[in-house]
C-alpha cells in the first residue's frame, strides 16, 4: 500500500521548505546572491556559485528552520559556505580590485591621468585596509555593503549574535576608514 502525504502549499506532510516555498525564497533570494558572489569572486564565476548554492540548499532543505524567520539568513550563510570553499579566487579578487585604474572622462588628458591616479590610490588603500581586517570582519562589511544584508542577516549568514554583527562591523568601518585615508604619495 502506499503511503499517503497531505500537500499544503507545496510542503509534504510538514516538511519545513516544500519545493513551492523554496522556488519563492529562490526568486526573493537569487538575485541578491548572484550579485554578492559577482562582487566577491567575479561575474565570471558569479553564475556557477549561485547554481552551487542553491543545489546547496536545496540538499540541505531539511535543515532550514522557517521559525528564525526570514531565509535570507539561512541562504547567506550557505553562499558563505560556498565562498569558504572558493576562498583563494575571492582573494585573487580582492586583490584585482587594487589593480583596478578607475577612468573618468575629461576634456584634460593630464587632468584625466591625476583623477586615474587618485583614484587607483584610494582604492589601493581601501583594499589594503580591508585586507587588514579578520576575516569575520571582512565578511561582515561586504556582506553589509555588497549583498545589503541586514545586522540580523549577517549574523544569521556568520552563525554569530546580531549584537556581535553590530558591534564588530562598526570598529570594523572605522578601521577601514582611518587605513583608507593614509594614501601614499
Amino acid at each position: 500500500m502506499g503511503v499517503e502525504h497531505r500537500v499544503v502549499d507545496g510542503e509534504v506532510d510538514g516538511e519545513p521548505l516544500g519545493s513551492a516555498r523554496f522556488v519563492r525564497i529562490y526568486d526573493e533570494t537569487a538575485p541578491r546572491v548572484h550579485q554578492y558572489l559577482a562582487r566577491r569572486v567575479g561575474p565570471s564565476h558569479a553564475e556557477d556559485l549561485t547554481a552551487e548554492v542553491f543545489a546547496q540548499a536545496w540538499a540541505s532543505r531539511h535543515r532550514y528552520d522557517p521559525g528564525r524567520g526570514d531565509p535570507t539568513g539561512w541562504v547567506f550563510g550557505i553562499v558563505m559556505n560556498v565562498l569558504r570553499r572558493h576562498h583563494r579566487s575571492a582573494e585573487r579578487q580582492l586583490r584585482a580590485y587594487g589593480r583596478v585604474v578607475v577612468e573618468r572622462s575629461t576634456a584634460d588628458p593630464a587632468e584625466a591621468v591625476a583623477l586615474g591616479l587618485d583614484a587607483r590610490n584610494e582604492l589601493r588603500a581601501t583594499v589594503r585596509a580591508l585586507r587588514k581586517l579578520s576575516k569575520l570582519e571582512r565578511d561582515m562589511i561586504l556582506l553589509r555593503a555588497w549583498a545589503g544584508l541586514s545586522y540580523q542577516q549577517i549574523g544569521e549568514a556568520l552563525g554569530i549574535e546580531v549584537g556581535l554583527v553590530k558591534s564588530r562591523l562598526n570598529r570594523a568601518r572605522a578601521r577601514v576608514a582611518a587605513h583608507a585615508e593614509e594614501v601614499p604619495p
